[in-house]
């Protein structure tokens, strides 16, 4: 059975996809190979048009906490070949019209079982984390100024999580970066800094946990230029730095007013721990059919 995940075409990792290789392994270490008769759908909002190419070979679809979002998701319909253990939340069960009992939660969350964060001693206030398409100097720039960690999704996965452990508070545009936050009860505040964030997954997944999601919208003020590009004329490159260093004095204010009066979120932990113990129950019903399967093949 092989592991299908979401891989970026320009060769760059992203945390939340990168969460498969190494939680799924961990958890189904004697089950996932390279057969590709049959895909493993997990971690990421993969339940769209383009599964069935992406996974070409497979004749069984295993389909494991994923969520529906991006592509043409009206096009998209479940088929003989895929069986649904659960999806990511409940509007992704509506989305499908599965039973809504199927939206359980986003299977990051089983990172709490393997990763013991109560031992990180915080190192920094806050930190943030952009989403894949939203890695900004400018946000960068303000994050150095203001002696917060930029914990860049394209790191590896275990740096990711020391980085979040080590935080008290994290703003994120990463969806990922939040549930990973809330599995290691690290208080997070949803960011949008680009209309690309997908409000469909992050609400699906919000509402799975009992959390509304109100994002907080920052604007980010673009540098206009280059400055250290020899050609610009002294006149354009004083008024382009004049214009950048304001650039980064509003956008550090606009952080400033988000962190002195926005609170953070958590869920609810009795509610976190029974949303494992669903999770962990599917999981071991997918265990029992494997093995079924097998003996009968």
């Amino acid at each position: 059975m092989k592991l299908y995940h979401w891989q970026p075409k320009n060769g760059k990792t992203n945390f939340g996809d990168e969460l498969n290789v190494w939680l799924w392994h961990k958890l189904l270490p004697d089950i996932l190979d390279n057969d590709e008769s049959t895909a493993f759908i997990g971690i990421g909002t993969l339940l769209n048009d383009v599964l069935v190419s992406k996974t070409p070979q497979a004749q069984r679809r295993i389909i494991f906490s994923s969520g529906v979002g991006y592509g043409k998701t009206n096009q998209f319909s479940l088929d003989d070949s895929c069986k649904v253990y659960c999806v990511r939340g409940p509007l992704s069960a509506r989305r499908l019209e599965l039973d809504e009992a199927l939206g359980i939660v986003d299977g990051a969350v089983l990172t709490k079982k393997l990763i013991k964060s109560n031992l990180r001693k915080k190192k920094t206030r806050f930190s943030f984390m952009p989403h894949l398409t939203t890695m900004r100097r400018e946000v960068k720039d303000v994050c150095q100024e203001l002696g917060y960690d930029y914990i860049l999704p394209t790191l590896p996965v275990e740096n990711v999580f020391q980085r979040i452990a080590e935080t008290e508070i994290l703003l994120t545009e990463a969806m990922h970066g939040a549930i990973v936050a809330d599995a290691l009860r690290v208080p997070w505040i949803p960011i949008v800094t680009h209309r690309s964030i997908n409000q469909f997954k992050w609400t699906d997944w919000c509402s799975s946990v009992g959390i509304e999601y109100q994002p907080e919208h920052v604007h980010i003020n673009q540098y206009k230029a280059n400055l250290g590009d020899d050609l610009l004329t002294p006149f354009r490159y004083f008024r382009n730095t004049v214009s950048s260093f304001i650039s980064l004095r509003e956008n550090k204010s606009n952080f400033q007013r988000l962190t002195s009066s926005k609170l953070p979120c958590l869920s609810d932990e009795i509610v976190q721990d029974h949303l494992i113990e669903r999770l962990e129950e599917k999981l071991s019903n997918f265990r029992r059919d494997f093995r079924e399967i097998s003996l009968n093949a």
